[in-house]
């Protein structure tokens, strides 16, 4: 997005040109920010776009969460990775993507996400659909650095940054014990290499489709990068 004068603008990757969302200011716009909506703004995807303008701030609402630079046209590059889905910023910035367990006739399935505010997350591949599976109100807490959830699907180990284990199962999470030294073992293992990739087999295709967790978005990538 660009200020251009008394408006702003913003390039389209579809059209390849830039496109004037925003004028009519009495002052030139100094900055811009995309962040958390207010409670009140109707926003459908969590973030605004803010604008100063002297001494007001306007929030424009619904825009896509803050992400890398796609494409420079300009340069004659092509799209390397694309948008697979955006959690919503309530449940914290994500921290860990990891394979979510896979069951006959549930398509190519997806992944669960563990945020810095104590969310498990559901990822779905096929429509980049996040939802909220569990968080502090079904007992987890804190930042969660690693998941593991079992084969079956029934329960999954979540792992946070002060070294405590919690097993989500039936909707619910409870603490289970674990040695001091090896928590802390664990957690230091995971903060240095944590895991936010995930490789899945399309049900139509078998193709292999790669993901990454890269800031506040899943991208679909066209192979491990």
């Amino acid at each position: 997005m660009l200020v251009d004068d008394w408006s702003l603008i913003r390039y389209d990757p579809a059209a390849d040109a830039f496109v004037r969302f925003g004028a009519g200011y009495l002052n030139r716009p100094s900055g811009l920010a995309i962040a958390p909506s207010t409670s009140g703004s109707g926003s459908t995807t969590g973030w605004s776009l803010y604008v100063s303008e002297f001494d007001f701030l306007w929030q424009k609402p619904s825009v896509p969460a803050p992400a890398e630079t796609l494409v420079d046209a300009s340069l004659g590059l092509t799209l390397a990775r694309t948008v697979a889905g955006t959690p919503h910023p309530r449940y914290g910035k994500p921290r860990v993507l990891v394979p979510a367990p896979h069951r006959p006739g549930q398509g190519s399935g997806g992944g669960l996400i563990g945020t810095a505010t104590g969310w498990v997350l559901a990822f779905d591949a096929e429509s980049g659909e996040v939802r909220p599976v569990a968080g502090p109100d079904e007992g987890l807490r804190g930042e969660l650095v690693a998941l593991a959830p079992a084969p079956d699907g029934r329960r999954t180990l979540a792992l946070n940054r002060a070294g405590e284990l919690f097993v989500l199962a039936a909707g619910r999470a409870r603490p289970v014990a674990l040695d001091p030294e090896l928590a802390l073992a664990l957690v230091d293992q995971h903060v240095a290499a944590p895991q936010r990739t995930l490789r899945l087999r399309d049900s139509r295709s078998g193709a292999e489709e790669w993901f990454v967790l890269d800031g506040w978005v899943v991208w679909r990538v066209p192979d491990a990068q």
